[in-house]
């Protein structure tokens, strides 16, 4: 790369160079070309990297929180199938325990086996 002559003057000794120029229309071949155009061109292939490691990493994480989603989803109906299920055994448990009750009162006032009345 050869040595950039810019950098020997200052920025508004280079302005009113290229404003006398521009308007006798005589800017150099190099003017059209940007002092800068290397580092920019180095930037902007950082800045295409950065871009396309954040949308992979975007499309990552969307793809984490869908699963978190539906596991939260799945958690949340296996919670309520519990509820319902434990609701169903103590309520199988209470008609036990009353069937239960019922029958020892049944039997209780039956005639014992083996005595005639």
């Amino acid at each position: 790369m050869r040595p950039c002559i810019l950098r020997s003057i200052t920025y508004q000794d280079f302005t009113l160079v290229l404003e006398v120029l521009a308007s006798t229309r005589q800017l150099p071949d190099w003017s059209q070309r940007c002092a800068w155009r290397d580092e920019l061109d180095i930037r902007a292939g950082q800045l295409e990297r950065i871009s396309l490691q954040f949308d992979t990493t975007k499309r990552s994480l969307d793809a984490a929180n869908e699963e978190l989603q539906w596991q939260a989803t799945s958690a949340e109906a296996l919670r309520i199938r519990l509820a319902d299920v434990l609701r169903a055994t103590a309520a199988e448990v209470g008609h036990g325990n009353a069937l239960h009750t019922h029958c020892t009162a049944v039997f209780a006032g039956a005639p014992k086996s083996g005595s005639l009345v």
